[in-house]
């Protein structure tokens, strides 16, 4: 699970406050896949689904807090 963690889950995220909006449906459900299987495998193929956030929430968190910090930045051109 540590592995899952630190390596596919960071590589699966990565950017993807700039592509999340333009992701479409199926290609988010495919992006869930890996997750679903890392959980089967660290699981004994009972699969806790509900154990971890799906990265379809991860992504519009992130995206959401990217773009919050722009608009709250008087700063920011």
């Amino acid at each position: 699970m540590t592995f899952y963690t630190t390596c596919i889950r960071t590589i699966m995220k990565y950017a993807c406050a700039v592509f999340h909006h333009g992701l479409p449906e199926y290609l988010s459900n495919e992006l869930e896949s890996p997750q679903k299987r890392a959980l089967r495998i660290n699981f004994c193929l009972s699969c806790p689904l509900g154990m971890l956030i799906s990265l379809a929430e991860r992504r519009c968190a992130i995206s959401a807090k990217l773009y919050a910090g722009i608009i709250s930045n008087q700063d920011h051109k």
